[in-house]
């Protein structure tokens, strides 16, 4: 059984979506955002 922190709980009481970003697909915010910036960077736009 997992245990839950009082932060982990907040998390997700706030943003079920940053929850499973951070928590379950394990994505970093410097991955997505170093990925934006290299974008900006390049001059390449959407």
């Amino acid at each position: 059984m997992s245990t839950y922190s009082p932060s982990r709980l907040d998390t997700f009481k706030k943003c079920p979506l940053q929850y499973k970003f951070h928590y379950i697909d394990k994505v970093e915010v410097g991955d997505v955002l170093g990925d934006a910036d290299d974008m900006f960077k390049s001059g390449v736009s959407g």
